[in-house]
């Protein structure tokens, strides 16, 4: 299974790279706003404790101003997060507050 989580990752960095040329080639450095439907990155995690192993961007696309590429979905098959551009996920207050609390 770790040979397969890796060689998934492989292949997407792979795909991620050869987007990344075709995205440099635009004239102006004019950059392409994700659709609502794509991805803008993936987070492969290990399947059984959940950690996150590597996150790839999607070098196709980027979102557009005011939107934040946030985790939308799981392919609970290849062990991945699939991340959308959505609103930015408001911070709760006192979230990263430390508490002495004796």
């Amino acid at each position: 299974m770790k040979y397969f989580i890796v060689f998934i990752s492989m292949c997407m960095l792979s795909a991620a790279s050869n987007l990344r040329e075709r995205r440099d080639n635009y004239p102006n450095g004019t950059a392409i706003i994700c659709a609502p439907q794509t991805p803008c990155g993936w987070k492969v995690y290990n399947p059984v404790t959940k950690v996150i192993q590597i996150t790839v961007n999607n070098t196709y696309c980027i979102c557009r101003e005011g939107l934040s590429c946030n985790i939308e979905g799981n392919i609970e098959a290849s062990s991945t997060y699939v991340m959308k551009c959505r609103d930015p996920v408001p911070e709760v207050e006192g979230a990263n507050v430390e508490t002495n609390d004796e």
